[in-house]
């Protein structure tokens, strides 16, 4: 029993393993330094001083008439 649990770990570190060697390519091919695996769109951006968040950077204009 305890030979399956530990070979059941070692398969999932190495499914953990393909995923992180794709992101890696991923960011090599395109040339950026950051990727989020939840949203494509979102980015890890300084909200104030030393606090970080994963957001979005939203730039807006207004219209007036």
């Amino acid at each position: 029993m305890i030979k399956k649990e530990i070979r059941d770990k070692i398969d999932k570190h190495k499914e953990q393993k393909t995923k992180y060697q794709e992101i890696e390519k991923q960011l090599k091919e395109t040339g950026e330094k950051q990727v989020s695996t939840s949203d494509p769109e979102s980015r890890h951006l300084i909200i104030r001083g030393m606090i970080t968040e994963v957001a979005y950077n939203v730039q807006s204009t207004t219209i007036y008439q």
